[in-house]
Parts: structure tokens; sequence; C-alpha cells
């Protein structure tokens, strides 16, 4: 059974780290950047892992489709 991917060695990164994080897909070791856009105010950890975490479901859509629906019918079960 396939295991569904999952984000490894997330850190706050890059030229603006208030506003940077990256993760890397543990099922193809693709690094994963976000970045909060420069008018959001007072950036927070919580909002930088949700903007990570939304560009992981995306990857995870595209690039492991058949992992992504066999999670979905297990959570709809």
């Amino acid at each position: 059974m396939d295991r569904r991917p999952f984000l490894i060695d997330v850190r706050q990164t890059g030229p603006d780290k208030e506003r940077d994080i990256s993760g890397v897909c543990s099922a193809c070791g693709t690094i994963l950047l976000a970045r909060l856009p420069n008018d959001t105010e007072k950036p927070t950890l919580e909002r930088l892992h949700t903007e990570l975490g939304s560009v992981f479901e995306r990857h995870v859509a595209e690039k492991h489709p058949v992992v992504a629906s066999a999670s979905s019918t297990r959570l709809r079960n």
C-alpha cells in the first residue's frame, strides 16, 4: 500500500526568513518553497505553515495523484 507523502526538513529560509519557508516532499525529494506576500502584516509561523501546506497539497495532487486520491478515498469512508 502506498503511503501518503509528507513534508520533511521544514525550515524558514531565504532572503526574508520572516516570509519564506521551505520543505521537502518525502516521496520524491522535491524542494517546495512558499512566500507570504509583502503586504502581509506581522507574518506568523502559523501563516507560513498554512501557505507551505497549500503548496504541498497542490504538489501531491499534481505529482502523486494515485496516492492523493487513495488518501481522500480513505478519509471519506
